[in-house]
């Protein structure tokens, strides 16, 4: 199945303003192959603060997307994965019956704290923090267990045969 992250991969997270990401996904869940259900979309809602992620995850679920994806703030970032999985927690319970994926990309937030025992935390309180989009380098760190019970996603091109060969 063909997928889209839409709102963060290419820095439309930290470039555009709330309303303007609000307008991007509502343009993307036009496209045809998003409405007919072949295209998966992810729509990212991380900001650097509640009430604007908030906002973003409620129009997510609203419009139809298939899950929400998260980056953690980069300013006050979390130092343990208790407290990143308290923040996934947070969002997901906003909208406790949509799926959220957190967003792990330490080389542009610089937060890089396991995320396996971080969702295990999380997973746990949260039934709907379900995956993560990792873009980082260092896949095989994490047990095949991690790869069986979330859903990973290949979010680093240059791993691409790494990831596949783990289960992403």
């Amino acid at each position: 199945m063909t997928g889209v992250f839409v709102n963060g991969t290419s820095g439309e997270s930290v470039s555009l303003n709330v309303e303007e990401r609000e307008k991007v996904l509502e343009c993307w869940m036009k496209v045809p192959q998003v409405k007919s259900g072949r295209m998966h979309l992810i729509a990212h809602i991380g900001c650097n603060n509640f009430p604007d992620t908030k906002r973003l995850a409620l129009h997510a679920e609203k419009v139809g997307a298939l899950a929400m994806g998260f980056m953690a703030p980069s300013y006050f970032k979390p130092t343990t994965e208790e407290e990143l999985a308290d923040i996934l927690c947070k969002v997901a319970e906003v909208a406790p019956h949509f799926p959220l994926y957190y967003y792990h990309i330490p080389i542009l937030n610089d937060i890089n704290l396991d995320v396996e025992k971080t969702f295990d935390i999380a997973h746990a309180r949260c039934p709907n923090v379900l995956g993560v989009k990792y873009t980082c380098g260092d896949i095989e760190k994490y047990s095949d267990n991690f790869f069986k019970k979330y859903n990973v996603l290949n979010g680093f091109d240059p791993m691409i045969y790494r990831g596949l060969k783990r289960g992403c």
